[in-house]
Order: C-alpha cells, then structure tokens, then sequence
C-alpha cells in the first residue's frame, strides 16, 4: 500500500462541507501512474484535517518514484 499522509489547515473565515486532496504518483520520467486522494466532509474556518491518501500496490505503482499534489478543492 502506498501511503501519503499531511494537514490540511483552512485560513479562511469560510465552512467547507467537502474538502478533496488528491496526488499524482509519477515514475521516473514524470509520467503519471495513478492518482491517489482522501476527502473529509466538514472542515471549519480554521480547522485542520490530517488526510491519509493510499492506494493499493500493484504493477504499475511498483515504478513510483515521486508524487506531487495534483489539487486541493474545497466545495
């Protein structure tokens, strides 16, 4: 299982009912390899989440050499 896990701090004075990060796993030559993400419903002006993105190992992921954040949204 592949796992990438950080915080989440909402600076704003706004609610979130949805707040989605997602990351692209990439190999070696920067190509992408599958995409990974956690949500959480609910995050509050000034809160802080920790996510936990993960996938699941298979054949592709076994090139993974880097990963980088593809998008951070809040609805």
């Amino acid at each position: 299982t592949l796992v990438i896990e950080g915080l989440v701090q909402n600076t704003t004075n706004k609610s979130y009912s949805l707040v989605l990060v997602s990351f692209n796993i990439l190999d070696k030559e920067g190509i992408v390899l599958d995409v990974i993400s956690d949500s959480i419903t609910g995050l509050k002006a000034g809160g802080t989440w920790k996510f936990k993105a993960s996938g699941y190992a298979n054949d592709r992921l076994k090139d993974a050499k880097r990963y980088e954040r593809y998008e951070l949204k809040g609805y």
